[in-house]
């Protein structure tokens, strides 16, 4: 009897875009904490405290991870449209479906959602698909091809390292947020 109340309510949440716009609000709330406390410390930084008293900045570590989150946040809210939007159920038979594209990748969730991006956008959707995948998990992608993100603003052509956000990248991941949060 349990087992079949678990397997309703497994079923019902992963089919409701309101647990998928709940997880994303938590994880962008988990993510703007982290992420305030290392710029806090950034910011302490330039103006001239020694890096010693600074927990918050080593290796750029709780960025990463920052971003990780955010990262998961715009997926969550991929996900939640994909549904929403009558795609295929999320949940049959017990089992969390396979969505498009390759693992994480948020772009082609996005793309999915039928949600167009700006150059900005989908610049900092890269970028978060990085963290995602290994940026903010572990030091180093599988590959060494994966180490760099081709970015428009970024004069290589084998990209960059994916960055935290700047200052006003951060509005442009609230914007995003916000557009796919209202569709939802």
């Amino acid at each position: 009897m349990a087992k079949k109340l678990f397997d309703e309510q497994f079923e019902l949440a992963g089919n409701n875009a309101v647990f998928w716009l709940s997880t994303a609000k938590t994880l962008r709330r988990s993510a703007d904490i982290v992420f305030d406390a290392y710029a806090a410390d950034l910011e302490k930084l330039h103006k001239g405290v020694s890096t010693e008293g600074l927990q918050n900045l080593h290796n750029l570590e709780l960025a990463g991870c920052a971003m990780m989150l955010y990262g998961l946040g715009i997926e969550n809210l991929a996900k939640g449209l994909i549904v929403v939007r009558g795609g295929p159920a999320a949940v049959t038979n017990g089992k969390l479906r396979e969505w498009p594209g390759p693992s994480h990748s948020l772009k082609t969730l996005l793309n999915n959602t039928g949600v167009q991006l700006s150059e900005q956008e989908e610049d900092l959707v890269a970028r978060l698909t990085a963290f995602v995948l290994w940026a903010g998990r572990y030091p180093i992608p599988k590959l060494a091809k994966n180490m760099f993100i081709p970015q428009r603003n970024v004069e290589s052509p084998d990209g960059w390292p994916p960055l935290p956000f700047s200052n006003t990248e951060r509005e442009t991941y609230g914007g995003l947020f916000g557009r796919l949060e209202e569709e939802l």
